[in-house]
Order: C-alpha cells, then structure tokens, then sequence
C-alpha cells in the first residue's frame, strides 16, 4: 500500500511545518497535532491489521498465539528502539538538558508522563511523547487482539472511541491541565481505537458472495459519510469559536473521522494527480524513512538555533525538513535497514509442513 507512505511523508512535513512556524500560524490551526493523529491512525491499522491475519492464520494451522506475540515484540523492538536509544544516547553525551534531564523517563518511554507533570513542553524533545503513547499501546493491544473473540474486537474499539473524549474532559476538569489532557495515552484512544476498527472492517469484508459485496459496499460508504461529517465538524471547530474545553475534547474524536476516510481511500488507491502523488517515488521513501525524519527533526530545530539563531519561519522550516531527510535516509541505509532484515527470523506464525493424509485401501 504504497499510497500510505505517501501520507506519512505529507504527515511527518506537516508536523516539521507546526515546529517551525510561530505562534500565531500555530494557534490558527494545529497542523502538528492533526498529523500526529493522522500517524496514530495508519499506524494501529497496519499493525491491527496485520494481528488479525496472524490471529486467523495461526487458527487454520493450530499454531499457538504466543508466538505471534512474541514475533511482535521483537519485530517492534527491531523497528522502533534502535535509533530511538542510538539518539538519547548521542543527546546525552552532547549534555542536551532536555534529554539528560528527564532521561529515565525518556528511556522508559514516558516522556509522555513527564510532559504532562511539568506542564510544558520540552522544546527539543516535546515530539517524543507520540512515541510513548504508541509503545504503551502496543504494550496491551496486540494481547488484546490476540486473545479476545474477534467479534469483541468492534465492541472494544468503540469503548475507546467514546473513552478517550470522556478521559480529556475529567482531566480538564480535575486538574486543568490541558498538555495532560491531549498526550496520555487514554487521552489518544479515540484515534487508535478508529484505526483499529478500520483495520477490522477490512479484513471482514472481501468474500465474493453477493452478501459480502454488499456488506462492503455499505461500510465503504459508510467510512466515506463519516469522514464527510468529520471534515464539516472539525472546519467548524476551528473556524468557529466553540470554546477552548469543547474543542479540546472533542477535535481529536472528530480529526479521526476524517483520517479514517483518508486512510481507508489511500489503502485501497486515490486516484487522480493525488493518488499519483502520494505513490510518487521519491514521496514514498520520503513516507518510509518518515519515523526518522520524525525522530530527528526537533533536535536539528535546537542546533540551527543554537548555532545560527534561526529559531522560526520559512528558513527554520526549510534548513530544519533538509537536514532531517537527509539524516534519516543515512540512518535507514546504516541502521534501519540493515536490521529490519532480522524480522524473517521472527515469522508472525511459523510455516507449517503440510502432512498428506493417505487413505489405506481395504482388503
């Protein structure tokens, strides 16, 4: 699905464009945290995805489910924590205070949580926070997915749809912190939980009987009717002065609406000069080597300050996105890449050898 890379390349762009401009473009609209969310939502359904095949397929060949757990979790390890810890460890050798500071927290993946304590954000590692709200996810969900009935899967996805908005408003209501209320990881479950049922949507349907067809035909226009209303809400949301509590409640459930759609169109192929965009080549590497990209870019942003004392604008933004891809991109050749090689070794559900089954003749 190539045309997701696509949207992850305009996704990681568009938070570098949030990080660099000033205040005042950034309090119009919050582009850095629509796409964060737009990431949450391809990222849950790829993986969901992927565990409910697993789930199937282990099903089929009596494999046992542990396996697909313990595949997972290597394979994510294999992924996400080597330049994630490679960069922590360069950012503490440099003596960079925001990472030497608060470091158990960011090499324990609660750099989340400790945001959300102090009640500001860090400049040069305020974008980890997504980072801990997706591996304290990934911590219980793929358990979940594994080990529940598969028709519990839609019942639990909607519990977090209408959990997390419920989460944000107690949060703001108890302690008024609104940094807490938008980056702990039950505050972001309404955009997981929609990209986890999207992913079970896909996989239920695609049997060619007439009544699959149209089960299909129907929750295809159904995701296209939500993600129409979810556009209309959130323009009205941010054009419209709705008050600061509602919009923060309920912006993130309402941007999900609209990202579900854009998710589930570009998995099956925008076409047009869009869809021909988002497949691209040198857009898709730009999407694949995006977690890079992402990783980097905060603290390029502090050494063109320190450095040049460009802190914000157009220059920031350009200087800041050219040395991040071209960071990531060494990272991906020399890293990344190289290790992603090992994930064969860990199979999600190991081939089995068929065993013929002959049938002895009487007599």
């Amino acid at each position: 699905m190539r045309q997701l890379d696509g949207l992850r390349c305009l996704a990681v762009f568009g938070v570098v464009f949030h990080h660099s401009m000033s205040a005042s473009v950034k309090e119009w609209i919050n582009v850095g945290g629509l796409c964060v969310r737009l990431f949450f939502v391809i990222s849950v359904f790829l993986i969901t995805g992927i565990l409910i095949h697993a789930k199937q397929k282990a099903a089929r060949t009596q494999s046992p489910r542990l396996s697909i757990l313990l595949a997972f979790y290597a394979r994510r390890v294999l992924r996400i924590f080597p330049i994630y810890y490679l960069v922590l460890i360069a950012a503490m050798v440099l003596g960079i205070h925001d990472v030497t500071d608060a470091l158990g927290w960011h090499l324990s993946y609660l750099s989340n949580v400790y945001i959300a304590k102090i009640g500001y954000w860090p400049r040069t590692v305020e974008h980890l926070w997504s980072l801990s709200v997706e591996e304290q996810f990934y911590i219980v969900w793929p358990l979940l997915i594994l080990m529940l009935p598969l028709r519990m899967i839609p019942r639990l996805c909607l519990a977090a749809i209408i959990g997390a908005p419920l989460f944000r408003a107690f949060i703001l209501e108890t302690t008024h912190n609104s940094i807490a209320a938008g980056i702990l990881m039950p505050s972001c479950l309404d955009t997981l939980g929609v990209g986890s049922l999207l992913a079970y949507i896909q996989c239920q349907h695609g049997k060619p009987d007439d009544h699959n067809r149209l089960s299909g035909m129907f929750r295809r226009k159904s995701v296209l009717v939500f993600g129409i209303l979810s556009v209309g809400c959130l323009i009205m949301m941010f054009w419209l002065d709705v008050g600061f509590r509602v919009r923060h409640v309920f912006v993130d459930t309402v941007a999900s609406g609209t990202f579900v759609f854009v998710v589930s169109r570009a998995a099956a192929g925008f076409g047009g000069q869009f869809g021909a965009l988002l497949e691209w080549s040198p857009v898709v590497f730009v999407g694949r080597i995006s977690y890079g990209i992402y990783l980097y870019h905060n603290f390029a942003r502090t050494f063109f300050k320190s450095q040049f004392g460009i802190d914000e604008g157009w220059y920031q933004f350009l200087a800041v996105s050219t040395v991040s891809v071209v960071v990531a991109a060494v990272s991906w050749h020399v890293v990344e890449r190289p290790l992603s090689k090992y994930k064969r070794k860990f199979p999600y559900v190991k081939a089995q050898r068929a065993i013929a089954e002959f049938s002895v003749p009487h007599g």
